[in-house]
């Protein structure tokens, strides 16, 4: 029993300086892989993603496998895989024994240790441990060892794997802080610079990458637009920027196609502007290493059209009478979206409901000739000129 304290506590120090090591060198996952095989016996080890929605697995590392059958796994049997979803349900950190969540007998009459674990020796049966959890997504390390011997791999092997699970995360936090803080964008920016127009590139928190000439030659006149420290985006109206970066979080938010939004309308008193919020189709998410936990921040194109100087409320209230007979309930909708706000929000505010307020917007469109809120509030800016 000595001995084996011993050897656990030499293993475990040994482990925890190259999990260290790995948290500003991502690349040192592979030597923690191949260490965490050598302290375990030998056994064979992988460090990947699961996910229940995806149809495959990401590898992070693996050491001691077949490259066929790390390849077949991820192409297939994964699907079938009888402790996927098991692991990803787990407690985070806390050591679970496949022969707990499958008995061996019923293991072995799976399709999945027929013609993908039986290959590769006597390896049915694992020791796993969860180390991230995000929505459906798990990032699961897992010893794999010869079933003989079960009972005694799982307590030796899940004593390492509780006792540098902390390490693990602590460093795997630290690659992910390092992940966003670095921008990915590595795109073409001649046609920012071709805008006669003030633009930039941001990321999804609103930091700027990139901008062009007709941004510099708007910045500091006034507070109207602005960039801040940490080189944040900034807009002079707090409704306007809480908006901005409100859309940014939602455009970024994974990888489905979401039609673009309606511009916002900045009301500036001295230099009012619509703003334009693209997203950019930037590289592919690393899929090699500890990369495939972090997927490549979003970027977007931002593009402010200034329209001159802003004319009364007053006055956009009597164009919208005189020009396109719309009602004082209809102006003051049209006024709202021009704000930015939702239509939700204008319903709850006047006390509405959705549906008289879409009814509004429908008599407003008829009334302008407009059809979507961008163009609509694209003519209110021209009704103040």
């Amino acid at each position: 029993m000595h001995r084996r304290r011993s050897y656990l506590t030499k293993a475990l120090s040994e482990l925890g300086e190259v999990a260290d090591a790995a948290a500003l060198e991502p690349g040192r996952w592979a030597d923690f892989i191949d260490l965490l095989r050598q302290k375990t016996l030998d056994s064979k080890v992988t460090f990947q993603v699961l996910d229940h929605e995806a149809s495959k697995s990401l590898t992070i590392h693996s050491s001691g496998f077949m490259d066929s059958t790390l390849r077949n796994y991820a192409d297939y049997y994964v699907r079938i895989s009888p402790w996927r979803d098991l692991m990803i349900r787990s407690t985070i950190k806390r050591p679970v024994w496949s022969d707990h969540l499958l008995p061996p007998d019923e293991f072995r009459k799976t399709e999945f240790y027929h013609d993908l674990a039986r290959p590769e020796g006597q390896m049915d049966s694992a020791t796993g441990i969860s180390l991230i959890k995000e929505g459906s997504r798990a990032a699961v390390l897992a010893a794999h060892y010869d079933g003989r011997f079960g009972q005694e791999m799982h307590s030796f092997v899940g004593s390492i794997l509780q006792g540098i699970g902390g390490r693990m995360r602590q460093s795997l936090d630290i690659n992910r802080v390092l992940a966003q803080a670095t921008p990915r964008f590595r795109g073409d920016v001649s046609l920012l610079h071709a805008l006669e127009t003030p633009a930039l590139i941001v990321t999804a928190s609103g930091r700027v990458i990139a901008s062009n000439q007709a941004l510099a030659d708007i910045l500091g006149r006034n507070d109207a637009v602005a960039i801040g420290s940490g080189d944040l985006l900034r807009f002079g109206l707090p409704e306007v920027q809480a908006l901005f970066l409100e859309r940014l979080r939602h455009r970024g938010d994974g990888l489905r196609y979401q039609p673009p939004p309606d511009d916002l309308v900045l009301n500036h008193p001295e230099t009012p502007m619509t703003i334009s919020i693209l997203p950019i189709a930037g590289p592919l998410p690393d899929t090699t290493g500890v990369g495939v936990l972090f997927p490549s921040p979003a970027s977007f194109l931002v593009v402010l059209r200034p329209y001159g100087k802003a004319d009364s409320v007053d006055e956009a209230r009597r164009r919208l009478v005189s020009d396109f007979r719309l009602t004082q309930a209809e102006i003051r909708l049209v006024l709202a979206l021009e704000r930015g706000d939702s239509l939700g929000a204008f319903a709850e505010a006047n006390n509405l409901s959705l549906h008289t307020v879409r009814t509004h917007l429908k008599s407003i469109f008829s009334k302008t000739n407009t059809h979507r809120q961008h163009e609509l509030v694209a003519l209110t800016g021209r009704l103040r000129r």
